[in-house]
């Protein structure tokens, strides 16, 4: 993937025609295709749709050479996924400050991935970005963004208002909600 040009941030929307409409889709679609087959990758970046051509590897020959980790390291460090509105997080941990170039006196909670077509997609936030506040609250943990959602739900409010760091740009995100049952 990262030698046919995919970068952090992307979002996957097919491949090999197929559409990815979850994280699960990927996965699968890449297994699928034959090893040293070509495969075209749709994908969303910089607020605009682009293909990309790339060589199906295999797993095993990547995770052997060091290339990518083991599938429960993985999982380990993917972080907290919040269906209901797209989006991966993870507390700020001394790593994580000098991958995304985050100061030491910035506080919040780190998007480490955006699910594909999900409310998070759709209002352009990305990996690395740092949530300051929800709805005028300060976080520190991931937990803290559930909770605030959570109740927002069960309140039958129709989105909470996030503070964004994106490299230095702060904004006001408004998330639009499901219902509890939605997540």
């Amino acid at each position: 993937a990262e030698k046919a040009g995919l970068k952090a941030g992307d979002i996957v929307l097919k491949f090999n025609g197929q559409p990815v409409e979850d994280m699960k889709t990927l996965p699968r679609l890449a297994a699928e295709a034959d090893i040293g087959s070509q495969a075209t990758v749709t994908l969303w970046r910089d607020k605009a749709e682009q293909k990309l051509t790339l060589t199906v590897g295999e797993l095993e020959k990547a995770e052997k050479e060091g290339l990518i980790g083991d599938k429960n390291t993985a999982e380990d460090e993917k972080g907290l996924e919040i269906d209901s509105v797209g989006l991966v997080l993870k507390a700020l941990d001394t790593d994580l400050r000098k991958k995304y170039n985050i100061p030491h006196d910035k506080e919040g909670v780190l998007i480490t991935d955006i699910m594909n077509m999900s409310e998070a997609a759709q209002k352009d936030l990305s990996e690395g970005d740092l949530i300051l506040e929800i709805n005028q609250q300060p976080v520190k943990e991931p937990q803290e963004i559930v909770d605030v959602i959570k109740k927002a739900q069960e309140n039958h409010r129709k989105s909470v208002l996030l503070l964004v760091d994106s490299g230095g740009d702060v904004r006001f995100v408004a998330l639009k909600l499901g219902t509890p049952d939605e997540q």
